[in-house]
């Protein structure tokens, strides 16, 4: 009897968490994001050269790469980012080609070129899906310091 009342009470404090995971359904999810001076391949899969969380602001030269590791449910995927300034106004966007994925928990890695006269106070990464001709979903936000030295 006790044994099953302790399996009745396990059973119930795991129901809550099964429908309150709902609230956390994406089509894909971001599981890293980096950025680096190129992303290299090695073994098939991409590499940073060099991370790092910094750039000069208001250096036209800048140049950097953002690197995206995604896990995707089947289906078509557009994945894009809009660009954005310490205020939240965007000033530059990225938009990925469509990604077609076979089945569920499909990793795929998006990688991106941006730079140029970047404002001061750091610069934020948007990055949304569209899965399967839906609305734009937001996947995450992301934020690169920018500093004058």
């Amino acid at each position: 009897m006790v044994k099953k009342l302790v399996l009745l009470l396990l059973i119930g404090l795991l129901l809550p968490g099964v429908s309150y995971s709902g609230k956390y359904r994406q089509p894909a999810y971001i599981t890293n994001v980096y950025f680096c001076n190129s992303p290299q391949r090695a073994d098939g899969f991409v590499q940073p050269d060099t991370v790092f969380n910094k750039l000069r602001a208001n250096d036209p030269s800048v140049v950097a790469h953002v690197v995206i590791n995604l896990v995707a449910d089947k289906g078509t995927h557009e994945i894009s980012m809009d660009i954005l300034d310490a205020k939240g106004k965007p000033f530059d966007a990225l938009k990925f080609s469509p990604i077609e994925a076979d089945s569920d928990e499909w990793t795929y890695t998006a990688t991106g070129r941006f730079g140029g006269s970047l404002p001061s106070g750091g610069v934020f990464f948007k990055v949304y899906d569209s899965h399967d001709k839906k609305n734009r979903e937001i996947l995450g936000t992301f934020r690169l310091m920018t500093a004058e030295w």
